[in-house]
């Protein structure tokens, strides 16, 4: 059933509506749906969660506008992703399709779509439902470190701070677990180097976007070392020498292909992925991203010195071994500015974010050290065998 434009939609309410999809509706008759009793004739019902998002992403115009005004259905959509939620408190495998999920919908921030795709998707669905999976991702990384952040005393000024932040990490286990210590350095053939990399691939292919999009915003000496440690993903303007670019060679040399990375991602890959783009795409977690990224930025050399050495050990070519020996000293450079150029000046000039950094640090240094306890001791024990795994 339909009525006519304005007689018994408040104003306020018709201008809250997207304007593509209000105006698909009423192009025609200057009509739009009753709200009340409007269906719009699309059915979910036999589809999982993941299917739904694969549909809503690829749904066309027509139908989008469509959806729009089904606020059952559009109700009903949102109950089967808190349901998801809620089965994934407890269920593995229902957590690895609510991150895969989160996955897909990040992916589309980070891609220029086709030109014939550019008017597909029903985004404002979408938009909820990445809202909703964000939010309990966010509740669990609360969870993990909001206690130990609670006890800590946070020193006030910049030199202090760094100081502090530094002695923090190099005592943390993740900048000495024995995967890279012992089995990296002493161990690992060419398969597990090849397993490895499929794990890295959910932010190593993406580093240079993600600086991108962290620099956004800010201003003066964050946007120069953000800039600088951009410049030098980049390859210092050189397309071959471009950091993506370097880490492809290996990917390539060791055949991880898309499909085998699909295949073997771990669960704790998906999850720590998830957790740095949704760092970098909402701006009120910033704080906790220079935190985060911080750590990122330190923990490279380290860690890499004993992948170089895997490398030699498996005989990989000196192109595949590239973005590892350039990161080696790249990253201790960058690692270093990041706290004395980046955080030291932050907190002398706004001591009240030291909170949020030191989260985001132990963000990443505690996940990171669940990611590296959740490998198996054979790269060829199936996803769902991996039990210990805490967010």
């Amino acid at each position: 059933m339909f009525f006519k434009l304005g007689n018994s939609i408040p104003a306020r309410l018709i201008m809250s509506i997207p304007y593509r999809h209000y105006r698909a509706a009423v192009a025609e008759q200057a009509i739009i749906p009753n709200i009340n009793d409007y269906s719009s004739n699309l059915n979910f019902d036999s589809l999982s969660a993941k299917s739904i998002t694969s549909s809503l992403i690829s749904m066309s115009n027509q139908k989008a506008n469509r959806l729009f005004f089904d606020f059952e259905l559009r109700s009903n959509v949102i109950e089967r992703f808190k349901s998801l939620i809620q089965t994934a408190t407890h269920n593995l495998e229902a957590k690895k399709q609510l991150h895969e999920i989160l996955s897909m919908l990040y992916e589309r921030r980070f891609q220029v779509p086709p030109i014939e795709k550019i008017g597909l998707g029903a985004n404002y669905l979408l938009n909820d439902i990445c809202f909703l999976l964000e939010n309990h991702l966010l509740d669990h990384i609360d969870e993990l470190v909001n206690d130990q952040v609670s006890k800590l005393e946070i020193p006030k000024t910049g030199k202090a701070y760094v100081q502090w932040i530094m002695n923090i990490i190099q005592r943390h286990l993740a900048a000495k677990h024995p995967y890279y210590n012992e089995f990296m350095l002493n161990k690992a053939n060419k398969n597990d180097v090849k397993y490895w990399l499929a794990q890295e691939s959910t932010l190593d292919q993406k580093f240079d976007d993600i600086l991108a999009l962290m620099q956004v915003g800010t201003s003066g000496p964050v946007k120069m070392e953000i800039a600088s440690n951009y410049w030098d993903e980049m390859g210092n303007g050189e397309p071959l020498k471009t950091h993506t670019y370097l880490f492809e060679l290996l990917l390539n040399e060791l055949d991880v292909t898309s499909e085998y990375i699909r295949d073997n991602l771990l669960l704790t890959s998906l999850i720590t992925g998830n957790i740095s783009t949704c760092y970098v795409l909402n701006k009120n977690l910033f704080y906790q991203a220079i935190g985060y990224f911080g750590v990122t930025e330190y923990l490279a050399p380290i860690r890499f010195k004993n992948v170089v050495k895997a490398l030699e050990r498996n005989e990989i070519s000196d192109a595949g071994k590239q973005y590892h020996k350039l990161h080696i000293w790249i990253d201790k450079i960058h690692g270093a500015a990041w706290f004395n150029n980046v955080v030291r000046k932050m907190i002398d000039k706004q001591p009240e974010c030291g909170k949020e950094i030191i989260k985001g640090a132990l963000v990443r240094l505690q996940t990171s050290v669940e990611h590296l306890n959740s490998f198996p001791s054979s790269t060829h024990i199936p996803l769902q065998t991996q039990t210990k795994i805490k967010i």
